[in-house]
């Protein structure tokens, strides 16, 4: 697997793969740079991952919830959860400052 390099503003991150370990987040947590965004959900309960949110998450991370942000309505195709509208997922993304300031940004959820 070759390093992906992210440059920021100031900033360079060598990333083997696009996700994070544990321990490279809990390095990274105070970081304004790292965009955190907690996505937990549970199939047979749609509020559990919003309370459990609420009740504790990493410092700094958003929520975005499976069906509200993170899906298009159901249709007739495209399963329980199809994917959401690019236009809405990167204002979505926007407004948590993914994308901004000029370039890409580590994201964790």
């Amino acid at each position: 697997m070759t390093n992906k390099n992210l440059n920021f503003v100031n900033k360079s991150f060598d990333l083997d793969c696009p996700i994070v370990s544990a321990e490279w987040l809990h390095q990274h947590l105070q970081d304004p740079q790292v965009v955190i965004i907690d996505c937990r959900f549970s199939l047979a309960n749609a509020q559990l991952g919003q309370q459990q949110y609420q009740a504790s998450h990493l410092p700094g991370a958003y929520y975005f919830d499976l069906n509200q942000d993170l899906s298009s309505p159901v249709g007739r195709r495209g399963g329980r959860h199809p994917l959401p509208d690019i236009g809405q997922l990167s204002e979505k993304l926007a407004d948590v400052g993914v994308g901004s300031e000029g370039g890409d940004r580590p994201l964790a959820s």
